[in-house]
This record gives C-alpha cells, sequence and structure tokens, in this order.
C-alpha cells in the first residue's frame, strides 16, 4: 500500500510505502492505487479522489494563448500571470517569441511558443 500526501490545493507533496507524520494539519493524506506516477497525480478536492493529471491543450494565436484551464500560471522570462479566463493576450510593439510555461495543478505542465507583435493595421 502507497501513501500520497498533499498539500491543500490538491497538489502531491510526496509518495510512501509507510505513513508519514507530517505535523501539519493541512497535509491531505490518500491512499494511492498501485501503479500510478507520483508526479503526474493530484487530489481532487471536491471528490477527494486521486485522479491522473491530463495534458494541457492550448489553443495558440498570434498574440495570445486560449484553451486553458481557469487558475493556469503562465511565466514567460520574469513575470508570472494567472488566467482567469481561460486566455491569455499580449501585446507587443515588435515581433518576437516568448516561451511561456504553463502550470496548473491538475494538468501536465509544459512549454509552448507564441509569436507576438504589434497587429496589422
Amino acid at each position: 500500500m502507497a501513501y500520497a500526501y498533499f498539500k491543500a490545493d490538491g497538489r502531491v507533496l510526496s509518495v510512501s510505502r509507510n505513513e508519514l507524520d507530517y505535523q501539519d494539519d493541512s497535509i491531505i493524506v490518500a491512499e494511492l492505487p498501485e501503479h500510478l506516477n507520483a508526479n503526474l497525480i493530484y487530489l481532487d478536492l471536491d471528490t477527494m479522489q486521486v485522479k491522473v493529471r491530463q495534458p494541457l491543450e492550448p489553443v495558440i494565436g498570434y498574440n495570445s494563448v486560449g484553451n486553458l484551464p481557469v487558475g493556469t500560471a503562465i511565466t514567460f522570462g520574469e513575470n508570472i500571470v494567472h488566467t482567469d479566463d481561460g486566455s491569455v493576450e499580449f501585446e507587443a510593439d515588435t515581433p518576437e517569441t516568448l516561451v511561456l510555461f504553463l502550470f496548473h495543478p491538475h494538468y501536465i505542465e509544459q512549454f509552448i511558443e507564441v509569436q507576438t507583435g504589434p497587429e496589422a493595421a
């Protein structure tokens, strides 16, 4: 039997074959089904079930990324933004390629590239 320990937001903290005592009431423990990759799980806080993180399926456009789960953290350069409506848009004076890191605790994080620049008049 394996045990998974989760942070209060459902992100996995650790997995162990033995029960651990974190002495932190915010840590949630759940029995872990066999053969699950600890890096690809999260705790669904609504059902308190361990679930497998799914791939993100972003829709990349010019100056924008859509089809993101609400709450996705988007990191580029030294900037971090969170989407509250499932998309993010960029403004740029010169054409460039942004490399974005997308993170959401229920999905597999990934890097993407987005072309940005001034909009055609």
